[in-house]
């Protein structure tokens, strides 16, 4: 990988049809809190009152107490892991390649060509002070009337950190001919 500097966004252009990456990132840890905040409290509440409706369940069929407090400790187990393991699992990986950007999730990946893509708005976001920007592309209207029914009609926002590597992404849109709107800044 690339070290981000202003002299190095030059970085093998002439390797467009390569599969190696032009630029390669994570989603900032401010994004994750940002986007994750609440989700994993609930799941953890969910989980134990799962549990404690499954323990009473167990009591009132089988009159086992020791089976019941077993399985509400289970449960409640399973909801702290929940909300330890749910951020760490749900982030994705980003890559610029030569002729597509491709985004991956747990199990699910996409693929979309700039040349699909007609625009990029930047958005800023802060999280417990830390700055991130969300980057919103649009398909363009030829991909839309082009489109099979299986292919994606909107793509989700694309979360990078400031400074360099949000500079290093948009150049490398700008360059393959997306047009990039900033939009103001959003509070947390």
């Amino acid at each position: 990988m690339l070290l981000a500097n202003p002299q190095n966004l030059v970085f093998s252009m002439e390797s467009e049809k390569s599969t190696e990456p032009l630029f390669e990132w994570l989603p900032p840890p401010a994004y994750l809190k940002w986007r994750l905040a609440r989700f994993p409290s609930r799941a953890m509440l969910v989980e134990i009152a799962l549990g404690f409706v499954g323990g009473a369940l167990i009591y009132a069929t089988l009159r086992s107490v020791m089976l019941a407090l077993f399985f509400l400790l289970f449960a409640t187990v399973l909801g702290f892991a929940a909300k330890w393991l749910i951020p760490r699992t749900n982030a994705g990986a980003f890559r610029a390649l030569g002729e597509v950007l491709e985004m991956k999730a747990a199990s699910k990946r996409q693929r979309v060509a700039y040349r699909d893509l007609s625009l990029c708005v930047v958005e800023h976001r802060r999280h417990e002070g830390v700055g991130f920007a969300l980057l919103g592309l649009r398909l363009s209207a030829e991909y839309e009337r082009a489109r099979k029914w299986y292919e994606p009609k909107a793509l989700k926002p694309v979360p990078v950190a400031e400074g360099e590597e949000l500079e290093r992404v948009l150049h490398i849109l700008k360059k393959k001919g997306v047009g990039v709107i900033y939009a103001g800044s959003a509070g947390e």
